[in-house]
């Protein structure tokens, strides 16, 4: 064979060689960073979630610390406990929604009924109310720690919503990783395979070309 040929088959071998190395990585890299994306938009749903379930973490958390409160147990405000029924924990009690709405309007009828009869700003009327304030608090008292359970147990449910979400991201993006790893090492293998096969290729033409012409790759002999 002429030796542009013998040149235009080590030139093509490489050539293509170089083409199959090229495609390899472009393909692990394209991959890769599907691989990347994917992670991106799993940790942005973790954080959503995580932050969508927050409120009702935190109004758990604060439910739970006034049921320790109540019953003098560790807090993060008082680590080393307190006084079981203490002024503060009996003044959210007092406090709260349910007991201010049922006392307020209690008081608000008497008034009115008292007001009536001429009775509004007599002793008997506040010994009424004295007493109504007491009864309503007995009343009321059991009401407003089940309201605590209840909202303790629903930031229970929220916090595990969030373990949930933490375990299923973290056991995505792991994957995901792994993935991207496999990925560009595949790239960097397939690469150097298809270098060496275009090499090994190259080499066995130019055996097989030595084979049938073994004039044309012999050393010249010195006419000396």
């Amino acid at each position: 064979m002429p030796v542009g040929g013998v040149i235009a088959t080590v030139a093509g071998g490489i050539g293509s060689a170089l083409i199959g190395s090229s495609a390899a990585s472009k393909a692990a890299k394209a991959q890769a960073n599907a691989s990347k994306d994917a992670s991106d938009v799993t940790l942005k749903m973790y954080e959503q979630t995580r932050q969508d379930l927050a409120p009702y973490a935190g109004t758990g958390a604060s439910s739970l610390s006034n049921i320790a409160e109540m019953y003098g147990l560790p807090t993060a405000a008082h680590p080393t406990g307190g006084q079981a029924f203490s002024d503060s924990a009996l003044a959210a009690f007092r406090n709260s929604p349910d007991y201010q709405v049922a006392l307020q309007e209690g008081i608000r009828a008497r008034d009115h009924s008292a007001a009536a009869r001429g009775n509004l700003l007599s002793g008997g009327q506040e010994k009424r109310l004295a007493e109504y304030g007491s009864e309503l608090g007995s009343l009321k008292f059991g009401q407003y720690m089940d309201r605590l359970y209840q909202l303790a147990g629903m930031g229970q449910n929220a916090a595990a919503g969030q373990g949930a979400a933490a375990t299923n991201a973290g056991s995505s993006l792991a994957r995901l990783a792994l993935d991207r790893g496999e990925s560009e090492a595949a790239g960097t293998v397939g690469g150097a395979n298809a270098l060496t096969s275009g090499i090994n290729g190259v080499t066995s033409n130019l055996a097989y070309l030595a084979m049938r012409n073994p004039t044309a790759y012999r050393q010249p002999t010195s006419i000396y």
